[in-house]
């Protein structure tokens, strides 16, 4: 599954590095790392699985302190196609 989601978001144009330091699956770029900060904390799971709604609120928690986005990918377990849902916050 996160392969998928490395694979769909590579042909895309992004980059990516391990998001094991933040509680999330990768880190998203638009440009390459080192150039920028990455713009996305990226969570894989599958349509067959829920998300603990406390680990979400984690995520959200971290993602807010290094002002970054939430991109929820999810994986379509028969088709192996990712849909992505952007969490983002609205700051003052």
């Amino acid at each position: 599954m996160k392969y998928t989601v490395f694979r769909d978001l590579w042909k895309r144009g992004f980059y990516m590095t391990d998001g094991l330091q933040f509680g999330c699956d990768y880190l998203l770029y638009e440009e390459k790392p080192g150039e920028e900060h990455a713009k996305y904390l990226v969570k894989c799971t599958n349509t067959m699985s829920t998300i603990c709604p406390l680990d979400l609120a984690a995520l959200s928690r971290v993602a807010s302190q290094v002002k970054k986005d939430i991109l929820l990918a999810i994986v379509a377990p028969d088709s192996f196609t990712p849909y992505y849902i952007v969490m983002s916050w609205w700051r003052c």
